[in-house]
């Protein structure tokens, strides 16, 4: 036992002997408390001692392994992997730079793995899965670090575990379903593929174990353990639950660890031989029979153990609910249906421990709707709604196992939903991880196809109507452009100029997005920024274009943007000043152009966009000024920041149910108008296309806006700008659209 950790503990690593800290060698655990704890292990007695704790991570530890000097390595959910001296305790460096949750490997060549499950876009889906090999290197002034050596991206989906093949390389598991065995650098030897579901999606594959005659074992979503050979699929075993990790017993055996069996509601632990004199009993048999076989439906008019099942008034109430716990249940997890004084019937569980009824949810009796009840969907509980899903989730807590059902919407963010159900639910904060990642992988494999059957329900989208997704510029190098900051700087009015202290925190904003990569879960430091806006862009116009270029990749890093909208509604009020200062002088140029692909790269997180929403007539100011600018570069820009405003407004049309979302009602008939205005300024066929189909994505939320299109006498531009090729097909779209009813 080991009490210590306040969170789930998801790692564990063993470590060796270690003078004057392990005399006897013990294990290391990491935990959802962020915290890694040592214990030494006594083998005569069976029992392990706390030794210390290892603080440092910003999320939970969820991976852990061994450098070939036998450091510690730890892999943490903020997407930091950290190097401990065992001996001291001591972090001995960070290795930054991953996409949010780590997995770690120590290999026997001295480099260090490290795979990522992905940054999240403005749809908290996850993209960007990679692995990186860190080598070790001798510093030209100090100890020796580790630098990324070589840079993995041919997984599609998050990396969920690394394992050494020995006298091979290792190997890489991953939610898209695919096994691949590597030499030590990498490449790629051999990849086994999972088969896929029913609707034609991977099954995930979850960890990997290498036994010590060289199989490879996988543990899958779809609760099938697979075992391989270096060449070929060698054997199949399917499960009562889903397997999580798979582990080698001394004398050759398999131990499978799973989640809840389908008959107990609990995990279970099996073990597995290729020993025909190590046979289990006819008994254990059959129980595994039992586990393995779905529970059998009631018939009509039968009582069912599956709480889920028939309606509240088919249920058998055990009581009133201000006084169920004069109603004690006879099993460990027994479920119970209490009437409250309001007259709604709440699902309760039975907790033999606490000797107390743990709430589940409000049960209603409308089949179809949410499974016939709710429990902390996005809106932490309420009943009689239509989700776009409904799952039955199971997590163990200080009561016991608890099973629960989880609703929520594709257009609703994970996080809030997560935090939603772990506080209408009562749970900890360790339950937290868990169903944030159990929605966001849902999410990921599942709502393609809810968004395609919500589309449907909309007016018919053309071959290249509606917008498909927000539009972002990021491309820099900031070895050009810090020097320039520096140049201009130096050259800058006084009140405006940056001190010292200024550049140094400038430059570890520029460091943090240049180093970690602007998608990550790093912190951008908030005095930085607020040098950065409040002095920078009041640099003069022909000098201000590189703290710009700054600003135009701070707002794709989550928390860039985070950090720019706790300025306040007015942050964007300087960027805006620029184009309209800058329309008047052709030596403005630079500035004028990067603050326009800065007003497009604000729709990349939520945070951009509500200082948007705030603004929005503003920034339909600023689009016209660009709209009207004599260079085609800029007037293309605005093009881009049109195609976003729109893209955003039709994507809240789709999560508000609405035709037009509140903050955008009085901006329709300009924004319509800008793109009207803008179609025969634009040279570049993209930006046209870009153009016309915003224009059709607005023409199909309601017939108001297409009467207030037609009044523009807008088909004769449209025709005009668009009279061949890719430009006329699309143009065919919005006439055709234009003209419904």
């Amino acid at each position: 036992m080991c009490p210590e950790h306040q969170g789930q503990i998801r790692a564990i690593c063993a470590l060796p002997i270690i003078p004057n800290v392990l005399p006897k060698g013990g294990f290391a655990t990491g935990s959802l408390d962020k915290t890694i704890r040592i214990y030494e292990y006594d083998t005569n007695n069976r029992s392990a001692s706390l030794k210390g704790s290892l603080t440092g991570h910003m999320g939970g530890v969820i991976s852990l392994s061994l450098t070939k000097n036998n450091e510690l390595i730890s892999g943490g959910w903020e997407g930091h992997v950290r190097i401990w001296d065992l001996s001291t305790g001591k972090c001995l460096q960070v290795l930054e730079g991953h996409e949010n949750g780590t997995c770690v490997l120590g290999l026997p060549t001295g480099d260090i793995i490290v795979g990522s499950t992905g940054r999240k876009n403005e749809y908290d889906q996850h993209l960007d899965y990679k692995i990186r090999i860190w080598s070790k290197v001798a510093g030209n002034h100090g100890p020796a670090s580790y630098v990324i050596n070589k840079v993995i991206e041919d997984h599609t989906s998050a990396i969920r575990d690394l394992v050494l093949l020995p006298e091979v390389g290792f190997i890489s598991v991953s939610n898209d379903g695919t096994t691949k065995v590597r030499t030590m650098d990498g490449k790629v030897i051999s990849t086994f593929t999972n088969p896929l579901t029913g609707d034609g999606h991977p099954v995930f594959c979850f960890s990997v174990h290498v036994t010590k005659e060289g199989l490879i074992v996988t543990c899958n979503d779809d609760q099938t353990v697979r075992i391989y050979t270096a060449d070929n699929l060698l054997d199949e075993i399917p499960l009562p639950g889903i397997p999580w990790r798979v582990s080698s017993l001394s004398n050759g055996d398999l131990v499978m660890a799973t989640g809840q069996a389908a008959s107990s509601r609990r995990g279970h632990v099996y073990f597995f031989s290729n020993n025909a004199d190590r046979k289990c009993s006819e008994l254990e048999a059959v129980r595994f029979k039992k586990d393995i076989e779905p529970p059998p439906k009631p018939k009509p008019g039968e009582s069912s153990d599956d709480p889920m099942s028939g309606t509240a008034e088919s249920m058998r109430i055990t009581g009133p609910y201000d006084a169920r716990n004069s109603f004690p249940g006879t099993t460990d997890q027994q479920y119970g249906f209490f009437k409250r004084s309001d007259g709604l019937v709440m699902l309760c569980s039975w907790s033999a421990a606490a000797n107390c009824w743990a709430d589940i949810g409000e049960v209603t009796d409308k089949p179809g709707e949410a499974d016939n009840f709710s429990t902390g969907g996005s809106g932490g509980g309420a009943t009689g709604s239509n989700y776009d899903f409904v799952r039955g989730v199971t997590l163990d807590t200080a009561t016991g196992t608890r099973s629960m059902q989880l609703c929520w919407n594709l257009s609703d963010d994970p996080i809030m939903v997560a935090k939603n159900f772990i506080n209408h639910n009562g749970l900890s904060d360790d339950s937290y991880e868990e169903v944030k990642n159990f929605l966001i992988e849902t999410n990921m494999r599942e709502g393609a196809a809810i968004q395609r059957k919500k589309d449907s329900n909309k007016p018919p989208p053309g071959k290249n109507l509606p917008t498909k997704s927000f539009i972002d510029n990021t491309t820099i190098d900031f070895k050009k452009v810090w020097p320039k900051v520096l140049e201009f700087n130096a050259a800058v009015p006084n009140d405006v100029m940056f001190n010292d202290n200024d550049i140094t925190a400038v430059r570890s904003v520029v460091d943090i997005l240049e180093q970690t990569g602007r998608y990550h879960s790093s912190t951008v430091p908030r005095n930085g920024v607020k040098i950065l806006l409040d002095k920078g862009l009041r640099w003069p116009l022909n000098q201000v274009f590189p703290i710009i270029d700054i600003y135009r990749i701070l707002m794709v890093h989550n928390d860039g943007a985070k950090a720019v909208e706790e300025l306040g509604p007015n942050a964007l009020l300087p960027l805006l000043n620029i184009i309209q200062q800058g329309k008047k002088s052709a030596e403005s140029r630079p500035a004028v152009l990067l603050a326009a692909r800065t007003l497009t790269n604000y729709f990349r997180h939520e945070n951009g966009r509500k200082l948007i929403n705030n603004r929005l007539s503003d920034v339909l100011d600023s689009v016209g000024d660009l709209i009207a600018y004599d260079h085609a570069t800029v007037r293309y820009a605005a093009s881009f920041i049109l195609y976003n405003i729109v893209h955003h407004i039709y994507l809240s049309s789709l999560d508000n149910k609405t035709s037009t979302p509140s903050y955008a009602v009085e901006n329709i008939q300009q924004i319509i108008a800008l793109i009207i205005e803008g179609l025969p300024g634009i040279k570049e066929d993209d930006g046209i296309a870009k153009l016309l189909i915003s224009l059709g994505t607005l023409l199909m939320l309601n017939n108001n806006i297409r009467e207030i299109t037609r009044n523009l006498d807008a088909e004769t531009t449209i025709r005009a700008c668009a009279s061949s090729g890719t430009a006329k097909e699309i143009a065919d779209e919005v006439v055709k659209v234009l003209h419904s009813k």
